[in-house]
């Protein structure tokens, strides 16, 4: 699922779930650490969902069902385990899940930190000093 199709579904459990975002928002910060559902990593989302789901009575828990694996489980891409060999195997496309996903977050804070730093035409130069007073 896309980042807005994932945002999507917490928030209309939330919803469905009739939680005040009150309690949405405190739901977040003591499970995960975070304000927003967009700061979740894609496990932390699917953990959010799964007990998101809990909450709601049967009849609307099949409407919110998943047929895909959550992910960071061993069942992710199982399905794909018949291909031929020219293609990944499922832990070979777990671990380029992961590593993915922790590039992306490294570039992330390595542009904010960028874009705080001043261009680099406007950046002091210094030079080293090289004549000895007294000599």
């Amino acid at each position: 699922m896309s980042a807005a199709a994932v945002s999507a579904t917490i928030h209309a459990l939330v919803a469905h779930a009739g939680m005040t975002d009150e309690q949405y928002r405190q739901m977040l910060e003591d499970r995960f650490h975070v304000t927003s559902s967009k700061a979740l990593t894609p496990a932390q989302a699917d953990e959010l969902i799964c007990s998101l789901r809990e909450l709601l009575p049967a009849a609307l828990r099949a409407k919110f069902s998943s047929s895909q694996p959550l992910a960071g489980t061993r069942k992710r891409f199982e399905h794909l385990a018949n291909r031929s060999d020219e293609y990944a195997t499922p832990p070979q496309l777990r671990m380029l899940e992961a590593e993915w996903s922790r590039h992306s977050r490294l570039l992330y804070a390595i542009q904010h930190v960028r874009r705080d730093a001043p261009p680099r035409s406007q950046r002091r130069k210094t030079t080293p000093n090289t004549t000895m007073k007294g000599a």
